[in-house]
């Protein structure tokens, strides 16, 4: 289970100082932390919260149209290794494997987006939290090992470097904080 840095723990009591590889970080934690707890945890539900918030348009280069300057190459063993995961299995979605998919998908049709990157970051800690609960059920069936859990392994440094308040307001900020943190 991925701790809180003390310096993101500092950070989000100060909102103006938190950056887009903070806001991965506690995403990825969160979500891994509400699959380990439980099973069942709807990350759907959970991410609509997200999207409202991203779709406000408080700055005039906001959430919803900043992109970073690209997506870093992924490892090309573990894109083979995704590539040959089925999704589902006689009409029933195969969590662990969504969650993957959902890396290579987010990254090879859509430009990185705070929204996008945002998204790889809860299904990381998805994959994270469901492999923890299957390894405890002895129920785990892939070996694939994510260590891609930072935002500059999808981004640039430069880019996971940038203020959150260059897109959107404090208020929305500590919305954000608010909706992750609070399931």
């Amino acid at each position: 289970m991925l701790n809180l840095s003390n310096s993101l723990k500092n950070n989000i009591k100060t909102p103006e100082l938190l950056t887009i590889n903070d806001l991965f970080s506690l995403l990825l934690y969160a979500s891994q932390k509400h699959n380990l707890e439980n099973s069942n945890f709807d990350g759907h539900q959970y991410w609509l919260k997200f999207k409202q918030i991203f779709a406000e348009k408080s700055k005039p280069n906001n959430a919803s149209t900043w992109t970073a300057s690209y997506w870093k190459p992924m490892d090309e063993k573990l894109f083979n290794e995704i590539i040959k995961l089925s999704e589902f299995t006689n009409n029933n979605m195969i969590k662990q494997h969504h969650f993957l998919i959902q890396l290579l998908r987010i990254q090879l049709c859509n430009r990185p987006t705070l929204q996008k990157i945002c998204q790889i970051a809860l299904n990381v800690g998805q994959y994270l939290g469901t492999k923890e609960h299957n390894k405890k059920l002895n129920a785990y069936k892939n070996n694939i090992t994510i260590t891609n859990i930072k935002a500059t392994d999808y981004i640039s440094d430069n880019d996971a470097r940038k203020k959150l308040t260059d897109f959107i307001g404090k208020e929305e900020i500590i919305s954000l904080i608010s909706s992750i943190i609070h399931k």
